[in-house]
């Protein structure tokens, strides 16, 4: 037994699952909207007795270790790493970690672990700071905050860097690991950081593991940048990273919906008012990544940035993104000069403000038309088509005319001369034209999930396969050998795997033969099962296989013409050939087989 077979006999995939989307038991399955894809329907489908997932939308499939890789994003070390500390498994001694992780992996929760020592260092030491607990009061945030984000402080001068050094040192960190992890930086012998006099906001990833440190000046004469956040590396990076997705991620998927704010600060405000499904990005520009990781977790989200221009800007430049993926945003407008935690911090009526949102696209047409008769020629020109490169991205037909009336509207266009222009730019780009249909472009979904899910394979085929697979003393010495060559691909492949399987070890059961498959195989496996919901029985099968038979007789004819042609010098070989095939054709063609 290796580690994902341990994990796997301890946790069932339903508890796991179950926090992450709402199943309802369908028959003898489970089903649920997919928290991989945005849908209507609820097509993720879930086996506990087989303990897999297929989604019959988007053609996701495997077992628990699969689900968790896909849904926080990780490997599938990292992704067992992840159940064994979220639910408290013990790990016998021959399964440590040292011997099953490769050398990226041990160097990577090692840089975890030297990152969470500074996390609790810095906290400590803020609790102890008269100076810095009175800040963070003033700026309205409570000690509850403190304590779940575990806010901290870095003390400055030699006297708190040696401070750090000393407590880390209990756990065998030394002073090249915090060099290495971009905590502090040598000069010639003197150790010093740019983190010191500033709060510190530990940065964790999905999976809740500190991987970086935001830095916030608070001291009236401290004239460096406000922020600075770690350097870049192979386990920080900013454009990825969203600070408070450990706490919120389960709250937004609740909600069905986020506010996205730009500050540290900002974020744990907003939660500490309850908008727990409250996230901030790193004080760069969202990215795709960004938006990409929002959509695993929602389909709705409510930009709360500053009033200021620059964080019109923001948006501005957010919007040119946001048709990327499948997600609604609105912007929440707060007033000039504020941001969300001073505007809660005086009592403003949030909720109110949700109420007044905005669609992100009509935002953005109203910013970009702004003035918009008193420009230049040329501006006006470059104002529209920025617009319209946008709508040639969308591949909603029905959005893209929606938004060109709008923007017909604003600029006092003619919507005509907006749709010809509008099909030049997706002509020029390759893009497909407002003409084309939406469904030309995407296939229904019941086309889609037959084509995906067949693979061209006939419906004779896939229930003779799933019989097996949920029975695979089915699958014996009387029918393997014509079964493996007259199945079609890809299941031809899987039974080959599943012969050689049988051959070491005659009682295999389903999780030993599914763990033996790679991703590809898991999922067309978990595929085939899902779909049917009806146990094939024993008399049920034998009579599947002899319409299989019936139908592949021509085939089997000639492959035994080959065979006595190759071996005519063989009598004997030859006639138990001929014997055989007498044999299967009376049990073909006997009335019983009809």
């Amino acid at each position: 037994m290796n580690i994902f077979s341990l994990i796997k006999s301890r946790i069932s995939i339903f508890d796991v699952v179950s926090e992450y989307t709402s199943l309802k038991k369908a028959g003898i399955y489970w089903k649920a909207t997919c928290p991989f894809h945005s849908e209507k329907d609820a097509s993720f489908t879930v086996s506990p007795h087989k303990e897999i997932f297929y989604c019959f939308g988007c053609q996701a499939g495997g077992d628990i270790i699969t689900f968790i890789e896909k849904i926080e994003q990780c490997s599938p070390l990292e992704a067992a790493h992840f159940l064994i500390e979220r639910y408290n498994i013990d790990v016998p001694d021959e399964m440590t970690w040292e011997k099953q992780n490769s050398q990226t992996i041990e160097k990577k929760e090692y840089y975890f672990k030297v990152c969470e020592a500074v996390a609790k260092w810095a906290y400590q030491t803020l609790i102890k700071s008269h100076e810095a607990m009175d800040y963070l009061s003033k700026r309205g945030i409570n000690r509850s905050s403190i304590n779940d984000y575990m806010l901290g402080y870095f003390s400055g001068g030699q006297r708190g860097i040696y401070s750090l050094i000393h407590t880390v040192k209990r756990q065998n960190i030394i002073i090249q690991d915090l060099i290495e992890a971009n905590i502090v930086s040598e000069n010639k012998g003197y150790i010093y950081s740019p983190f010191e006099e500033r709060i510190i906001f530990p940065i964790r990833d999905c999976l809740g593991r500190c991987c970086g440190f935001g830095g916030r000046v608070f001291k009236p004469n401290d004239e460096r940048a406000k922020y600075y956040n770690s350097r870049e590396n192979s386990y920080f990076q900013k454009g990825k990273l969203i600070f408070g997705l450990d706490f919120a991620k389960k709250s937004i998927q609740k909600a069905g919906k986020l506010f996205l704010v730009e500050g540290f600060t900002d974020c744990v405000t907003m939660r500490q008012h309850g908008f727990v499904n409250t996230i901030s990005i790193l004080g760069t520009a969202c990215t795709s990544d960004h938006l990409r990781t929002f959509a695993r977790y929602c389909e709705y989200i409510l930009i709360l940035y500053d009033g200021d221009s620059a964080g019109q800007q923001a948006i501005m430049r957010l919007t040119e993104l946001c048709w990327q993926v499948s997600l609604e945003l609105s912007v929440i407008s707060l007033p000039v000069g504020e941001d969300p935690a001073s505007f809660l911090s005086k009592g403003g009526d949030l909720n109110e403000l949700v109420t007044e949102s905005c669609d992100i696209f009509e935002f953005f047409l109203e910013m970009v038309g702004k003035d918009f008769q008193r420009k230049s020629l040329g501006d006006k020109i470059a104002s529209v088509r920025k617009i319209l490169k946008i709508i040639a991205g969308l591949e909603d037909s029905l959005k893209c005319f929606m938004l060109l009336q709008r923007a017909s509207t604003i600029f006092s266009i003619p919507y005509d001369s907006l749709q010809k222009e509008l099909i030049t730019i997706q002509e020029k780009s390759g893009g497909s034209s407002m003409s084309t249909s939406i469904t030309s472009v995407y296939p229904k979904p019941d086309e889609e999930r037959q084509r995906n899910l067949s693979g061209g394979v006939n419906v004779l085929e896939k229930k003779i396969f799933f019989a097996i697979i949920n029975n695979m003393q089915l699958f014996n010495s009387e029918n393997e050998e014509y079964l493996i060559r007259y199945f079609s691909e890809p299941f031809q492949s899987i039974l080959r795997i599943l012969q050689r399987a049988k051959a070491k070890n005659l009682d295999i059961d389903f999780q030993q033969f599914f763990d033996s498959l790679n991703k590809e195989n898991q999922r067309l496996v978990s595929s085939v099962l899902l779909e049917c919901d009806q146990e094939i029985e024993n008399k049920e099968f034998v009579h599947l296989l002899d319409q299989f038979r019936r139908k592949n007789w021509k085939r089997m004819v000639r492959a035994l013409m080959i065979q006595v042609r190759a071996g005519r010098n063989k009598p004997d070989a030859n006639e138990k050939l001929l014997h055989g095939f007498l044999r299967l054709k009376n049990k073909v063609f006997s009335k019983d087989s009809f």
